[in-house]
């Protein structure tokens, strides 16, 4: 089965708003009470949390670090940092960092659904599970804890647990694209498309720059074939991620050839393209516009 994956853990931050489930770094006011923490530390950790929201890396791990100098054990400074190493390419690095504010601060339910979505995505299933467990037993009704089991579950192949725990997710937080997508990843999984379709179209009206949600979404109505609504659905989520590769992959399977044809006749340009004794062969072996999905069940 092909990994459920999400962009970034909840609660990283993005050079810009991407859907509703994401949580800046804390703000200031959320830190330890100010009159615990000597002004440097405080002045750092605001230009971190400044920096990093307005995707400044760089500058915001150099701020983290600066306030680490002056309060080494502060949970929610190395929570930070740790989403910022995730969100710069380097999740090995993060994922440390998560669990070293965890056991400074068991009780942090960010860390913890962040941790294991990141845990999760690196394919360590079996720590992830227990990370997300263990913090279920103290906040069972966290939504983001629930969308992080359902994904964990979804990659271990536990198909219904995966389907009940994104349900629950979504009754509580139903502005979680990342649960959406998922959701509609183990319907299709379970050979239930139209509710699948259902649910990947909830995750692009929560966050329709969601290039992953748009090409699954694309490749089901490939396979329902509902070209016309694939086309569209695959040049959408090209406007909002023109580089996206799977995107560009599977919108050429929609296209017809009427489609080139017509093209061609508005634009003056030729179809069939004349190429002399060149032979050009009607598909490259083994490629298809369902490789990888409907292999997958």
């Amino acid at each position: 089965m092909t990994p459920a994956r999400v962009a970034d853990p909840p609660g990283i931050p993005h050079s810009a708003p991407q859907h509703g489930e994401p949580r800046p770094p804390m703000k200031r006011d959320d830190a330890v009470p100010t009159d615990t923490q000597p002004a440097p530390f405080e002045q750092a950790l605001r230009s971190a949390i400044q920096h990093h929201q307005a995707g400044r890396l760089a500058a915001a791990e150099q701020d983290y670090r600066a306030a680490l100098s002056f309060q080494p054990l502060h949970p929610q400074a190395i929570h930070n940092l740790g989403a910022l190493a995730i969100q710069a390419g380097n999740p090995e690095a993060g994922a440390a960092l998560l669990q070293q504010a965890l056991r400074l601060q068991p009780e942090y339910p960010d860390a913890a659904v962040n941790l294991a979505v990141v845990l999760n995505n690196l394919g360590r299933l079996a720590e992830a599970e227990a990370v997300i467990t263990r913090a279920l037993a103290t906040h069972p009704d966290h939504p983001g804890m629930a969308a992080a089991l359902g994904m964990i579950l979804l990659n271990e192949g536990r198909l219904a647990e995966a389907e009940s725990a994104l349900l629950r997710s979504l009754f509580r937080d139903p502005d979680r694209p990342d649960a959406w997508f998922s959701l509609g990843i183990a319907l299709l999984h379970q050979d239930r498309p139209e509710e699948a379709l259902e649910a990947l179209r909830e995750a692009l009206n929560v966050r329709p720059d969601f290039p992953e949600a748009s090409t699954h979404l694309g490749l089901l109505l490939l396979r329902l074939d509902r070209r016309e609504e694939a086309h569209a659905v695959l040049r959408a989520a090209l406007r909002f991620a023109p580089d996206f590769p799977e995107s560009l992959f599977h919108l050429a399977w929609t296209i017809t050839e009427e489609d080139l044809r017509q093209s061609a006749d508005r634009d003056g340009w030729e179809w069939p393209p004349d190429r002399g004794d060149e032979r050009v062969p009607d598909a490259a072996p083994g490629i298809g516009p369902l490789a990888g999905l409907a292999h997958d069940q």
